[in-house]
């Protein structure tokens, strides 16, 4: 539930690997489960299963560094791993990986 605007600088031609790192600025809410709203909800119970949208922040200006790293097996296959610290009323973490391939 974010738009945000982000700037990277990538730093490649290293022998197996590119890194790159950025920062960015958006508006947006961010949503979760909370919980302490719930004491008696547990996770490996289907029946108290808690919902994973039950609770979003106000919408508010949102912040974002984030890191960037790759493993070249060749010079368009890559495979990659990025984490994100986003901030602003509320703070998270969003790490993510997979297969860059670049033209």
């Amino acid at each position: 539930h974010i738009g945000m605007a982000s700037i990277r600088w990538r730093y490649n031609n290293f022998e197996l690997f590119d890194f790159a790192v950025g920062a960015g600025i958006g508006y947006g809410t961010m949503c979760g489960y909370d919980k302490k709203q719930d004491p008696n909800a547990m996770d490996e119970d289907d029946a108290t299963l808690p919902s994973g949208y039950s609770y979003c922040s106000a919408a508010s200006m949102r912040y974002e560094i984030s890191g960037f790293a790759t493993y070249k097996f060749s010079s368009n296959w890559k495979l990659f791993i990025s984490a994100h610290l986003l901030g602003g009323e509320n703070w998270g973490v969003d790490l993510a990986g997979g297969l860059e391939v670049r033209f």
